[in-house]
């Protein structure tokens, strides 16, 4: 399981490096090919752009990490007076 924005940006590449692959692989009619990389790499864009919180979920991020878009940095907790 990654832990860092490296390990998200290579999970991303190899699931779209997968997807290329199952396509060129299994399309038998190859007009259709063309189209369906297509398809493939909207969702590629998709899960890199909007699959952040679900990356993050349960992890806890070094400071020097930027939080998912649309999230604030966590603030630290107030101390008791």
């Amino acid at each position: 399981m990654g832990r860092t924005l490296k390990d998200k940006t290579e999970a991303d590449g190899l699931l779209l490096d997968n997807m290329i692959a199952t396509i060129y692989a299994r399309t038998k009619f190859a007009p259709l090919r063309p189209l369906r990389c297509y398809r493939a790499m909207t969702y590629f864009v998709a899960v890199r752009e909007h699959g952040q919180k679900a990356f993050w979920a349960g992890k806890t991020r070094h400071k020097d990490t930027k939080a998912p878009r649309g999230e604030s940095p966590a603030e630290p907790e107030p101390r008791p007076l």
